[in-house]
């Protein structure tokens, strides 16, 4: 006998805002990366 669960599918405010500004600050680190790797070159 399967049991299925419903799980609640809802991204609040706060959870919106969140994933929004991580995606940015993770963005902005991999280009802080790339620039860095740009100007050191093989020392990285």
């Amino acid at each position: 006998m399967k049991r299925e669960t419903k799980l609640k599918r809802e991204l609040g405010l706060l959870e919106a805002m969140l994933c929004g500004i991580g995606l940015i600050l993770g963005a902005g680190i991999y280009a802080l990366i790339g620039k860095v790797a740009g100007l050191a070159g093989n020392a990285i």
